[in-house]
Order: structure tokens, then C-alpha cells, then sequence
């Protein structure tokens, strides 16, 4: 693995955050012909800092890249805030994910950003499926990086999303 920071191998997903998952729904799919997607509601996920966050998900791929659309819904919100209005609907840039070939290569790259100091505020692992975390890349990015690798129950559940 280089030594480069902005590890953009793997590409892998776009994430857009969103105050009203329903209308964002609607949006892709009379803007991008994209849908049905797979959603999931109201699910407790991990928040910054080992907090809880109640969020919705909707996932497709629109050709070979991942498609993420996130709602926030209660709880520690910070990571979605600095994009989200406080009122009117919106649809905005999160992040971008890169998937790793192995576990190894996540703890690397997560040894990587740590030794420079990067703030890591999630990390953790989705039903066993995948592993993950977030490097706050904000700074000079202007967006979060995702950082994951998927088990191989994670890429079944993942070839069997929606593909336009």
C-alpha cells in the first residue's frame, strides 16, 4: 500500500447526506433514472466519538459506483450538520468510500491516518458485514473519506443491491 494519505484506489461509493430520505428517493430517481434503491429505516448506527445515531440508508450503484444516500434522524448528528440546513430539503455531498482488499489494509490505512493525526471520528462494522471507518479529510478535501473492507457475507448483500 503507498504511503500516499489520499489513498484513492478501491474507489468505491458516493455519499450523500439528506434531511428527508423520501424526497432525496424522488430526486434520483427523476434526475439519474435510479430506482427502487434498498432501504433501511430508522437503524441505530454508530455516531461520532462512540455515540448513537438513528439514521435511514438507501444504497444502489449507478454502473460499478455505490450510490449512499443518508438521512440522520436523532441522536449525534455532528458528522452530517456541517452540510445539512436546518430547514428546506437537501441533498448534499458527504463523503467518498474506498473498499480495501483486506483487514489489514483497513488497519493499515487507519494506522496511516492516525500517525498523521487524522481524526477518526467513526469506525466500526456493519452486521459483520462490513468494516469501516471515517477519516475527517474536511480540511483540504472538503468532505469525509470512508475507508472499508467487506466480508464476503458483505459482498453477497452488496451484488444483490439495485444496479442502473
Amino acid at each position: 500500500m503507498s504511503n500516499n494519505l489520499l489513498l484513492l484506489t478501491g474507489f468505491f461509493q458516493i455519499g450523500y447526506a439528506t434531511n428527508d430520505l423520501d424526497k432525496a428517493l424522488a430526486l434520483f430517481r427523476d434526475k439519474y433514472d435510479m430506482g427502487p434503491f434498498a432501504e433501511i429505516r430508522n437503524i441505530p448506527v454508530q455516531g461520532p466519538n462512540n455515540t448513537d445515531l438513528l439514521a435511514n440508508f438507501a444504497l444502489a450503484y449507478k454502473g460499478d459506483t455505490m450510490i449512499e444516500l443518508i438521512q440522520p434522524v436523532e441522536g449525534d448528528t455532528s458528522m452530517f450538520d456541517h452540510v445539512l440546513p436546518n430547514s428546506d430539503f437537501a441533498v448534499r455531498h458527504h463523503h467518498f468510500a474506498y473498499c480495501l482488499d483486506s483487514m489489514e489494509q483497513l488497519n493499515e490505512a487507519e494506522a496511516k491516518m492516525r500517525a498523521q493525526d487524522i481524526a477518526i471520528p467513526v469506525q466500526g462494522n456493519g452486521m459483520e458485514q462490513v468494516f469501516f471507518f471515517y477519516a475527517d479529510t474536511r480540511p483540504w478535501l472538503g468532505h469525509y473519506s470512508e475507508y472499508l473492507t467487506l466480508t464476503d457475507k458483505g459482498r453477497a448483500t452488496y451484488a444483490q443491491l439495485p444496479r442502473y
